[in-house]
């Protein structure tokens, strides 16, 4: 599963996924909470900015996040059996 992040994590929101994510599953940030991938991930499975989106805000994320173009987006999309916008 991926989840596409369109807004900042409250502690419940937080306290939930990491409960039901599993080591398989993804985050990715969207344009709005980009500026996630300038600090840690909050959750530990992989966490994804597109490159995009981090262009915007200089083009470095924090070395916990991976930064992938267009295509790797669309594969990772592809990857997975789910893909949720939350």
């Amino acid at each position: 599963m991926v989840i596409t992040l369109t807004q900042a994590l409250t502690e419940l929101e937080k306290t939930f996924l990491l409960r039901s994510l599993t080591k398989a599953d993804a985050i990715l940030v969207n344009a709005l909470t980009a500026p996630m991938a300038l600090t840690a991930p909050v959750l530990p499975v992989a966490s994804y900015v597109r490159q995009s989106d981090l262009a915007k805000l200089g083009g470095q994320c924090h070395d916990g996040w991976i930064s992938i173009n267009d295509a790797e987006w669309v594969e990772l999309t592809c990857q997975h059996d789910k893909v949720i916008t939350w």
